[in-house]
């Protein structure tokens, strides 16, 4: 997507959630959902294929064919995740997300284009009936068939994901003080990640990745740290 589609599509997703939001800053809030929530893709993918390799070493009998169409699929898969989650965090925060499954549908098309396919639509909808804990395993299981070696990832690496993207539409929702809340969550769940010494556990800004831990999606080395 070019600089000015991405522009266009920014202004086209703000109308709609003004008018369904009851909101003004739609503008604002679909380009903080795109860039935070792409950049936890990144992250995650880089964990999880990466690092992996780097820390276990590669093997080839769990290398995809094709690298740049497994790396599409695993982020495809992220992408729906996030919208559930992010959905979910809304709901949490006063967002009527259910006429039409309307925010869902929005989010869908910021992150994965205009055209989303009916198989994402679909696995959205089995997300929505499942709890945190029952879509977080679903997930991880989906991730297993695209990106066989995430199943050497830490476990802790997938408890905290979902905390960070509620952190992302959080913030892009206008509400640091739930994302500050969210963030304690996962030092509690991980209190190591609070030891680092650029960023010490801090939320960061809009595209921004802690170079040393690896925040907001850490490095191996500190969630396996005591």
């Amino acid at each position: 997507m070019t600089p000015d589609q991405r522009t266009a599509a920014y202004a086209e997703a703000a109308k709609e959630f003004n008018r369904r939001a009851g909101r003004d800053t739609g503008s604002s809030v679909a380009e903080q959902f795109d860039r935070r929530l792409t950049l936890l893709q990144d992250l995650l993918y880089c964990r999880l294929h990466g690092d992996v390799q780097e820390v276990v070493g590669k093997d080839s009998m769990l290398m995809p064919v094709s690298e740049l169409k497994t790396q599409l699929a695993a982020k495809t898969e992220m992408a729906i995740f996030e919208v559930a989650e992010s959905r979910s965090a809304a709901d949490e925060l006063g967002i009527d997300t259910r006429p039409d499954d309307w925010f869902a549908r929005w989010l869908a098309r910021i992150l994965l284009g205009a055209a989303v396919e009916a198989g994402a639509l679909a696995r959205l909808a089995e997300y929505e009936d499942q709890a945190p804990r029952e879509r977080l395993l679903a997930f991880t299981d989906v991730l297993a068939r695209v990106l066989p070696e995430s199943r050497r990832a830490p476990l802790v690496l997938f408890n905290l994901f979902p905390l960070s993207v509620r952190i992302a539409a959080s913030i892009a929702l206008g509400d640091r003080v739930r994302a500050a809340a969210v963030r304690n969550e996962q030092l509690e769940m991980q209190p190591a990640l609070g030891d680092c010494t650029v960023c010490r556990g801090q939320l960061l800004t809009t595209g921004k990745q802690c170079p040393e831990c690896g925040n907001p999606v850490w490095k191996f080395n500190w969630l396996v740290a005591d």
